[in-house]
């Protein structure tokens, strides 16, 4: 396996977290154990790793709410004029 697989994050479909999630909460298997089963689908350990520590952590596979980047918008009340205006 390349070296750089161990440096990102394995992308998993929808289907495939809707499967891990229903294994890991009713079965409790590891991320070792899914590496065992699913041999196609090429995951690496550590991908593995941090979605079931989503799971454990979480309840379920999906992202979490308001937990991506604040969004702000420019509005006339939170500008800074120049001063020239």
């Amino acid at each position: 396996m390349h070296w750089l697989s161990y440096c990102f994050k394995t992308v998993f479909a929808a289907d495939d977290k809707q499967l891990i999630n229903s294994l890991r909460l009713l079965k409790g298997y590891s991320s070792q154990r899914f590496l065992k089963e699913f041999l196609q689908k090429n995951s690496t350990c550590r991908g593995l790793d941090y979605l079931l520590s989503n799971i454990d952590e979480y309840g379920t596979a999906e992202r979490v709410p308001s937990s991506g980047q604040l969004h702000t918008v420019c509005m006339s009340g939170n500008t800074i004029s120049s001063g020239y205006d």
